[in-house]
């Protein structure tokens, strides 16, 4: 029994020296060594190993088409490869691959990122904004964001102005991954486009009264003048809510100075709702140099 016993450890501690002695045999026959790094999986769908400021293709030496496969960008991983050309990106083969912990693209240098943007590998990426406070996120310096009451008003009247007031108005379909409904958007340049814009529908939307906690939309405004539209461009959103007791704010924005989007998100989920049709306006202020060169402007009404 005890020769039994003994005889497995021992056979799996001679495997596992044949299998080292293969791969050093290996390594030393075709030059190949070992390197650890994180792993990038690029927008032109390289396979990279990058090693601190330097991005490595990798291309597959072995008949195992799912080698990578199982690898998420950031993980930090061991490759035994051949010689790396020197070029930029260098380029490898590799023989086998380790993951020795999890990683996320923050684990690869910006810089890194933007010079493969810069050669194809990688897509121009737009920022990202959390500028809500409702679940604890930080409030961007970027954008000032005010939620104020409209009530249950008349869309054709935003329609209308935005009619008459084409450059001012956007309805862009806007296909996103978590978009469930696009909204009314309307970009005020001025102090005479928010006074048209206010006289275009004060018949049809409440503007100076507000709705329990929620401020009215002439309250939210009183500050937009000549001085603040000079530097700042204006967008407002509206938004439907089939009744008083539910909350809306913005959860992000995005821009990549191409495309502006607000994404809305509802902020509660009340049991017991008020049977009352109800509307919100949210205004966005952003610097008119951050979006300046954007041609497509978007809101939409996404999941929590």
């Amino acid at each position: 029994m005890k020769t039994k016993v003994l005889r497995l450890p021992l056979i799996i501690i001679g495997s596992l020296l044949i299998v080292l002695a293969l791969i050093f045999a290996l390594m030393a026959h075709r030059s190949l060594s070992f390197s650890s790094g994180r792993y990038l999986l690029t927008d032109s769908g390289s396979d990279m190993l990058i090693l601190g400021n330097s991005p490595v293709v990798m291309s597959n030496r072995t008949k195992n088409e799912n080698m990578f496969s199982r690898l998420d960008t950031g993980d930090k991983i061991l490759v035994l490869h051949d010689g790396i050309a020197e070029s930029y990106p260098g380029k490898t083969g590799a023989y086998f691959v380790i993951k020795l912990g999890n990683g996320s693209r923050s684990d690869i240098k910006s810089s890194v990122l933007e010079s493969l943007s810069e050669l194809g590998y990688m897509q121009e990426k737009g920022v990202w904004h959390g500028i809500s406070t409702y679940k604890g996120k930080w409030l961007s310096e970027n954008y000032e964001v005010k939620v104020s009451y409209a009530g249950a008003g008349d869309l054709n009247a935003l329609l209308d102005f935005g009619i008459a007031n084409f450059d001012n108005y956007h309805s862009d379909k806007m296909i996103s991954p978590n978009a469930r409904e696009n909204l009314p958007l309307i970009v005020l340049h001025s102090k005479s486009d928010l006074q048209r814009f206010k006289d275009a529908i004060k018949d049809s939307f409440a503007l100076s009264y507000g709705y329990d906690e929620i401020m009215s939309f002439e309250s939210a405004c009183q500050d937009y003048d000549e001085e603040f539209f000079e530097e700042n461009d204006l967008f407002v959103v509206y938004k439907y809510a089939h009744s008083g007791s539910l909350r809306f704010d913005v959860d992000s924005v995005y821009n990549d100075r191409k495309a502006f989007q607000i994404n809305v998100c509802q902020t509660n989920s009340p049991e017991i709702v008020t049977d009352d049709e109800s509307g919100h306006f949210i205004t966005v202020a952003a610097k008119k140099s951050d979006v300046d060169t954007c041609i497509a402007f978007y809101a939409v009404m996404c999941e929590n």
